[in-house]
């Protein structure tokens, strides 16, 4: 399952202020969803985020494959035109 992981990043649009603070947050179930879209089946607690994602940009999250195997997942968020 985590070689599936390899070379794999998300991106995610959300609107955004001019100074790039996201109206709103992406969460754990957020980066579930998005993965479950390129059918990877994450439940949101497999997701290890210490804090909401609030700014637009490049963040990496952790995922817990297993409890011995965690693999770290590339996140783009960019503004919605």
């Amino acid at each position: 399952m985590a070689a599936k992981f390899d070379g794999l990043t998300i991106s995610i649009q959300r609107h955004a202020s001019e100074t790039g603070q996201l109206y709103g947050a992406i969460k754990a179930r957020d980066i579930s969803a998005e993965l479950a879209a390129k059918k990877l089946e994450i439940e949101a607690s497999q997701v290890m985020m210490g804090d909401s994602i609030r700014t637009i940009g490049d963040h990496s999250v952790k995922i817990a494959l297993h409890p011995e195997v965690i693999v770290t997942l590339p996140v783009k968020i960019e503004r919605q035109s």
